[in-house]
């Protein structure tokens, strides 16, 4: 079965056709040379992932987190916390982070999202925040988001993303953002480049390796 290997939107109709005439030989090196600058060691790994269909399930979880942010803007809400369904808060979850949060007030640092439980997938390590008394850090590529929490400023910006005319798995959204996504077609999505801003204001922040929820025991 051959794969549409490249950007619809980006090609004419003689272009497509030449396309569908490539061997499947050719398809799998166009495929593999759209991610020439990856670090070899990773590439492989990741580049299947990366270019995966959407399935339903992330379909329905990305608009079930476009719809709360939507809500919230709509309410006013200055700060929304989201756990996911199969999250639980620990004992300490709310009070480090509004002893965070409050930290952040009083040294008036803008901010939009901070991490309450994601994984770290960059290789590069995330910078501490260069706040009086904070212990956060500056996010970098985090997936299997559970846990996070929004400001009214990042709320704003998402809500004005018409994120779901470029639907995208959510974990994909949220640090592409604040960081960098692999694939820069993701990255000149309307959506994100909207939340991002002309000078890429959008600030993430983490707890580090602090964990601050854990999964449901079924």
């Amino acid at each position: 079965k051959k794969m549409a290997i490249l950007r619809i939107e980006d090609k004419s109709e003689d272009e497509m056709a030449k396309i569908a005439n490539l061997s499947e030989a050719e398809l799998w090196k166009r495929y593999r040379n759209w991610f020439f600058d990856w670090p070899r060691e990773r590439a492989m790994q990741y580049i299947d992932f990366h270019c995966r269909h959407i399935t339903l399930g992330e379909v329905g979880a990305a608009l079930s987190h476009w719809n709360i942010i939507q809500d919230a803007y709509r309410d006013q809400v200055p700060l929304l916390v989201v756990f996911e369904d199969d999250a639980r808060p620990k004992r300490c979850a709310f009070s480090r982070l509004r002893e965070e949060i409050e930290i952040l007030e009083k040294n008036d640092f803008a901010w939009d999202l901070i991490y309450i439980r994601a994984s770290l997938y960059s290789k590069t390590a995330e910078e501490k925040l260069e706040v009086p008394g904070s212990s956060l850090y500056l996010a970098r590529h985090r997936k299997v988001t559970d846990a996070y929490c929004l400001s009214r400023r990042g709320i704003a910006k998402i809500e004005k993303s018409n994120f779901a005319k470029h639907l995208i798995a959510f974990d994909e959204f949220l640090p592409s953002l604040h960081s960098e996504h692999p694939r820069k077609d993701v990255m000149l999505l309307p959506s994100i480049k909207s939340a991002r801003g002309p000078e890429g204001t959008f600030v993430g922040l983490s707890f580090g390796d602090e964990v601050l929820s854990e999964m449901a025991r079924v």
